[in-house]
């Protein structure tokens, strides 16, 4: 099977006459495949927000071998564009990096709109640490910020989880008060915020919360909006994006079904991203 990746590879990058994708083994035998077409290439150097803001999702369960498949994207007036495709047999830091650099290695010379191996600006993730980290030693440059619908996700599917113990009838208002924090217009009030819920009699029932709430509020940086405002977001605190594009690669290209290998993935991702950017932009 990996021989005939690598001849589909090679057929695809004869065909559009420069290198777009490339393979490669990691030092503990994983595989990693960057992915960066014409259009994607494109994106990079002709659109500024390539440069400003790139947005990061990745899912698995994709494929009868279960790899896992990470999109690249920036946004625009018109909607959400790529700017890769990353597919690798693990989720792992070492891996990631692995298929980051390889991706690097087919990025026009005007990658990030010229940004280079600086990188973009922001780079918004959900709250996945190796894929953190990973960003993070490639893209040293970037500034990593958090996605505000997963983290506000996640402490409601906290607040629901009965081993926490948090009463059904304080789960609404602990939620809301935790928002309003996230939503802080100002450093300053977002410290009062979290003052005024750890002192509040509600959440004060709750040591569990407390606990949570303050490993949560040390990474601030990575999520409060008033900490976001000379950062280059205009206004995106959320991966809708990325996730929408996830969402027509598993309906409208895999059609929900673990029906492919590597292999057939590779061949059928490039071509299809027409009709993957088509359905994100608005025509």
């Amino acid at each position: 099977m990996l021989t005939d990746l690598e001849k589909q590879l090679h057929m695809y990058n004869e065909e559009q006459g420069e290198v777009s994708a490339k393979m490669a083994r990691t030092d503990d035998y994983q595989l990693v495949i960057a992915i960066c077409t014409p259009l994607m290439k494109r994106v990079h150097s002709q659109i500024q927000q390539s440069g400003e803001m790139v947005f990061v999702d990745s899912s698995g369960n994709c494929d009868r071998q279960n790899h896992r498949i990470f999109l690249l994207m920036t946004h625009s007036t018109a909607g959400g564009l790529p700017l890769g495709i990353l597919i690798t047999t693990s989720e792992n830091q070492a891996t990631i990096t692995a298929a980051l650099q390889l991706l690097n290695s087919v990025l026009p010379a005007e990658r990030f709109f010229g940004c280079r191996e600086d990188g973009p600006r922001v780079i918004l993730t959900d709250d996945c640490l190796a894929l953190q980290q990973a960003l993070n030693a490639v893209y040293p440059g970037a500034t990593l910020i958090l996605c505000v619908f997963h983290l506000l996700q996640a402490m409601w599917r906290w607040l629901w989880n009965s081993h926490n113990g948090v009463a059904k009838d304080h789960r609404s208002y602990l939620m809301s008060s935790f928002r309003r924090i996230v939503y802080a217009g100002t450093p300053s009030s977002l410290e009062e915020g979290y003052k005024v819920l750890t002192q509040d009699p509600t959440a004060q029932k709750y040591l569990k919360f407390l606990q949570h709430l303050a490993e949560i509020f040390k990474r601030k940086e990575e999520w409060a909006i008033c900490f976001q405002s000379e950062l280059p977001t205009r206004g995106n605190h959320t991966n809708n994006y990325v996730e929408s594009a996830m969402r027509i690669l598993k309906e409208k290209v895999i059609y929900r079904l673990k029906a492919y290998n590597v292999t057939q993935m590779v061949a059928l991702s490039p071509p299809d991203w027409r009709n993957i950017t088509s359905a994100v932009l608005p025509m």
